[in-house]
């Protein structure tokens, strides 16, 4: 095999949740602004995504992760600094920030961004919105993003089934099924295997092993469940050789090929990438 292609990745399964552990605080921030950009909430001279989650990620790498480092020793005036910036990327109020000691998880983002007009965003895309209103808890339908998209996707599927392949199944299709499926499954490390554990460092084995073996990774901006910056962190810090990894980014969610732009690009991407992988090496 010379080729692997990774959409939405969550390379490090269970990490950045451990007391004390601030990754996905950083690796969150840029997605946090992607939102807050495409919502309305930042200065207008912030004139893309692309810059809002630039500015972002430039400031998880330096003043947030040395605020965040400092812990509870974080001088009062320095917390206010920090907190007030928080607030210029991200369209949430420095108060929050400094409520949450500068560590907004995604759930309070998703409910405080557009608090004032009453609306929650989706995890698995922050472009889609719902009423901020008592949910039934459920990580898919009432997500704001997966519980208006899914269907659609659903019923096209039962449609190519019947009109298309001429299938019938006696069971309904399902999604995605927590209680069954993803809450027991193994990740193909078999029992016994505990979390965190990195899969970039496997990948970076499974390159060194296969010296023809090329990586494709594409995340969306709009993601805050597996953001983009959380696969350039974990990728960064894997010995992986960058000249056959490519690690690009799209103006989407969960599903970097939601939206007709986005699907475009990628395809071209992924096009690229198939013709570059499928060259024949010149061996050692």
């Amino acid at each position: 095999m010379n080729g692997i292609a990774v959409l939405g990745p969550a390379f490090t399964l269970g990490g950045g949740r451990v007391e004390g552990d601030d990754r996905r605080h950083l690796t969150h921030l840029p997605a946090m602004a992607a939102a807050a950009w495409y919502h309305g909430r930042l200065a207008p001279e912030v004139d893309s995504v692309e810059a809002a989650m630039a500015a972002a990620q430039a400031f998880a790498r330096d003043d947030y992760l040395k605020a965040l480092d400092a812990g509870h020793l974080l001088a009062a005036p320095e917390r206010e600094r920090i907190a007030a910036r928080l607030a210029e990327l991200t369209g949430v109020p420095a108060p929050a920030w400094v409520q949450s000691s500068l560590r907004l998880g995604p759930a309070a983002f998703q409910n405080l961004l557009l608090q004032a007009r009453g609306l929650q965003l989706g995890a698995y895309d922050l472009r889609y919105t719902l009423p901020a209103q008592p949910t039934g808890g459920d990580p898919v339908v009432d997500d704001p993003a997966m519980g208006q998209y899914t269907p659609g996707f659903v019923a096209a599927f039962h449609e190519y089934l019947a009109k298309e392949l001429g299938v019938a199944f006696a069971e309904p299709y399902l999604p995605i099924e927590w209680d069954r499926v993803n809450f027991k499954w193994n990740y193909g490390a078999g029992l016994g295997v505990t979390l965190p554990r990195n899969d970039a460092t496997a990948l970076a084995v499974a390159m060194r092993r296969n010296p023809a073996l090329q990586v494709f990774v594409a995340a969306g901006y709009y993601d805050l469940v597996t953001p983009l910056a959380a696969a350039e962190y974990a990728l960064a810090h894997a010995p992986i050789p960058r000249e056959r990894l490519t690690l690009k980014g799209y103006p989407s969610g969960h599903m970097p090929y939601m939206g007709e732009a986005s699907a475009r690009a990628l395809a071209a991407d992924l096009r690229a990438f198939v013709r570059g992988a499928v060259r024949p090496s010149a061996g050692p």
